[in-house]
């Protein structure tokens, strides 16, 4: 797995959600799943397919894959963790905003 670089913020909203590092680097090093953001960032996640063909290699726990695929991970253009979040994982991701101003 890939080495993380975090912000300050994803660093505490890590702490404030319960999750571990390990998950969020999962995430960003097995994620198949990207929707680009604002300013060139771009969300990580987990898809199905993809937990299930690392479940079935049994290089990792699954606990800890069910935790990474309920993670959602905003990461900068360089790579580096901007935020994390919690979702259902069979909430899509978008990148429009629900309250676009007119």
């Amino acid at each position: 797995m890939q080495q993380l670089r975090m912000t300050r913020h994803a660093r505490q909203r890590l702490q404030q959600r319960g999750s571990r590092p390990k998950n969020v680097a999962i995430v960003m090093t097995y994620g198949d799943i990207e929707v680009r953001a604002r300013e060139g960032c771009r969300y990580v996640r987990l898809s199905d397919r993809e937990a299930a063909r690392l479940q079935g290699e049994g290089n990792l726990k699954v606990s800890d894959l069910d935790q990474a695929r309920r993670l959602v991970v905003l990461a900068d253009p360089e790579g580096r963790v901007v935020t994390v979040f919690k979702c259902s994982p069979e909430r899509r991701v978008s990148s429009r905003r629900a309250n676009a101003r007119r």
